[in-house]
């Protein structure tokens, strides 16, 4: 019974892993367009430049996302609209592990097919690659969750 669990505990990761690489080459191809097609990004692109370079905080609106301006401005130093759209990527990432190990943790039947639903959807798809927050939100939110479900706290 043991080999058995573990097989199939082997077959859900390597479902997982292909979720999450057909997601990354599904959003991949959008990092290259710029901040993104929200105003409010190129506000953070300024905030948090503007941060890093002067030391001088200007939210990029209120009350301010003071992490994520200053993450969005050292990768926009570094590697400008693609550096910033690819750790929103990588959240975007996070949220989808992060979704179906919540799945997983409530035995919910066809996660898979869920998932992709939420992979596939053109506004998590868009949102996934573009230099703004609600990504990041979603992926500490559904973490913080999961994390919560297993009680383990920081």
């Amino acid at each position: 019974m043991l080999i058995k669990d573990n097989i199939i505990k082997d077959n859900i990761n390597k479902k997982i892993a292909l979720l999450l690489l057909l997601s990354f080459i599904l959003y991949s191809p959008l990092i290259f367009f710029g901040y993104g097609s929200d105003n409010d990004s190129y506000r953070v692109v300024n905030s948090g430049t503007e941060l890093v370079k002067h030391f001088k905080y200007e939210p990029s609106r209120y009350p301010g996302y003071f992490f994520h301006e200053i993450i969005t401005g050292l990768a926009v130093l570094i590697g400008g609209s693609i550096a910033s759209n690819l750790i929103t990527l990588a959240m975007s990432l996070l949220t989808i592990f992060m979704f179906i190990k919540i799945c997983q943790f409530f035995n919910i039947e066809n996660i898979f097919p869920i998932t992709l639903i939420l992979i596939i959807h053109p506004i998590y798809w868009v949102n996934s690659t573009s230099t703004i927050d609600y990504i990041w939100a979603i992926a500490f939110l559904m973490s913080g969750y999961y994390l919560h479900l297993k009680n383990k706290y920081l």
